[in-house]
């Protein structure tokens, strides 16, 4: 068998083309057919999903097929990745032997890390490995990796950010973000580099082949041998290449939209300022697959939130807290007016929505409700009071600007003044934000346990401080339609003249009473 170290580079290749590839050269490897070898490739715009994932749960197929990416599966495990022919695709295909000293596949996926991040160096780069499976330059990714293994044959690949579509990336994947705005566009790509973002004009893509393939032949120890694809490869490609191109390959029948991935937002509002988070979990597995966390804080290093993010990737849910504690704890960081508790209760509040669904609650369900003093079922089971916001009252309603209802079946918030009525609560109507803080006073005065309230997210985030003072648990429910916050007439709503009207989202509101009738009712059975 040849000694050299085998350089190949199979040029710009559809996605399917590329994972024949993949699958013929580890068949190759294995039956001794070829050396070790180092593959250079390059996809036209492509989406992948990790080998054991779910297309439609990880790529948003839609955007896709307008945009013209093609979508496939990796032979390797991990996360969905985008590729373009802005970046430079490298693999190592070689016998598990060939790294003797490296006595664990971590040891091998770190040293293989550790060269490409030298290979980078050498560009001009301050590339370093980044555990568990990326390459980073000041916090940001450059380079991410994966690994296949088959008897003895390992298949280790990584993506080089030369220069790319960042958009296309953001929405052709299911990154965790809520509304794809330009401003989550922008924090996405503030944790991801290029070589063209940081050298300006890239090296000449034969001059980066060079670095890394000399990287990795001193690992191998091996000199490097450039030869061409053999025969023998070319028809295992060509077998191979039937079934990457095939829709069983691309989406298996059990690999179908399972539905439980699900998406989660939550905020936090410290005197740091308010950080935003999204988390994706796996439900069955109970699992936080990803976060993103953003926010108007001021915290130095500034990758302490992409460092964090990596921390919790693929965690199990029972174990986020305890591994941000640990994380945190050995973490240098200063912010302003931001500790460690002000992360950990963020994150807190991202897996108490999580918990919420175990209310029967779905994900549209718990991204629409915000508590604040406890969890949902406490606050359920003691809430005594809705709120209701004028706004969402027909415009001619005689009854908009009035703490009153005739329940007439013509908005919803007559169906919420029945809901509760028929639950035992009192209902307030709330007509403007002083007369807000006025009610919340009278409550905490009678000595009001909890309340249950209906606002726009944008107002409990904006307002959350009334909302704190008041000292009373509290649930709110998320509003339909356009509000002022979105129309630029906060001043207007603040002072009860805003001249739209808005609708509950009544069937989540009754869920969030139903959950107080079970609690109350499994309470009054337990007295008996």
């Amino acid at each position: 068998m040849n000694e050299k170290l085998r350089v190949i580079d199979t040029g710009l290749l559809s996605a399917a083309e590329n994972i024949a590839w993949d699958r013929a050269l580890m068949e190759a490897r294995q039956n001794e057919l070829i050396p070790d070898t180092i593959r250079f490739l390059r996809f036209t715009p492509s989406a992948l999903v990790g080998y054991h994932q779910s297309v439609k749960d990880e790529i948003r197929v839609d955007y896709c097929k307008v945009n013209g990416i093609e979508i496939n599966r990796r032979v390797t495990g991990g996360g969905a990745i985008y590729f373009d022919e802005g970046q430079l695709g490298w693999e190592l295909i070689f016998k598990r032997s060939s790294l003797p000293h490296l006595k664990t596949m971590w040891n091998v996926s770190k040293s293989i890390c550790e060269s490409a991040a030298s290979a980078l160096r050498g560009l001009g780069v301050n590339a370093h490995f980044r555990p568990r499976n990326d390459i980073e330059v000041y916090g940001k990714k450059i380079s991410g990796t994966g690994g296949a293994f088959e008897k003895d044959v390992v298949l280790f690949q990584g993506t080089l950010l030369v220069d790319f579509n960042i958009e296309h990336l953001i929405r052709a994947l299911r990154i965790p973000v809520e509304k794809l705005a330009d401003k989550e566009l922008l924090s996405a790509k503030e944790r991801v580099a290029s070589l063209s973002d940081l050298l300006g004009v890239p090296p000449p893509m034969e001059t980066i082949k060079s670095m890394l393939a000399n990287e990795f032949s001193s690992l191998f120890g091996k000199p490097l041998g450039v030869e061409q694809p053999t025969e023998n490869e070319k028809k295992l490609y060509r077998g191979y290449l039937k079934e990457t191109a095939g829709r069983e390959w691309i989406e298996p029948a059990g690999f179908a939209q399972s539905g439980n991935v699900k998406q989660i937002h939550a905020f936090s509002k410290s005197k740091g300022g308010l950080l935003h988070l999204t988390g994706r979990f796996d439900v069955p597995k109970g699992r936080l697959k990803q976060i993103l966390v953003t926010g108007d804080v001021f915290v130095t290093p500034k990758r302490l939130l992409y460092d964090m993010e990596n921390a919790l990737k693929d965690t199990k849910v029972e174990r986020v807290i305890s591994e941000l504690t640990d994380f945190l704890d050995g973490y240098e960081f200063e912010g302003v007016e931001l500790s460690e508790q002000d992360f950990i209760s963020a994150v807190g509040k991202l897996i108490e929505k999580y918990e919420n669904m175990k209310h029967g609650l779905e994900v549209y369900d718990v991204n629409s409700i915000e508590t604040r003093g406890a969890a949902l079922g406490e606050i359920s089971g003691k809430a005594e009071v809705l709120l209701l916001p004028y706004c969402a009252k027909p415009l001619d309603c005689k009854h908009r600007n009035a703490d009153s209802c005739e329940e007439c079946g013509k908005c919803t918030v007559g169906e919420a003044y029945t809901m509760a009525k028929e639950a035992g609560m009192r209902v307030i109507s709330i007509n403007n934000y002083e007369n807000l803080v006025g009610v919340l006073e009278n409550e905490k005065k009678m000595g009001t346990k909890a309340f249950i309230g209906a606002c726009c997210s944008a107002f409990f985030k904006k307002r959350h401080k009334a909302f704190v003072d008041s000292g009373m648990p509290c649930a709110i429910v998320d509003i339909d339609d356009t509000t002022c916050y979105e129309l630029n007439e906060e001043s207007i709503a603040y002072l009860g003249r805003f001249q739209r009207q808005t609708n509950l989202k009544i069937d989540v509101l009754k869920k969030v009473i139903d959950i107080r009738n079970k609690r109350r009712h499994f309470k009054n059975s337990a007295k008996v």
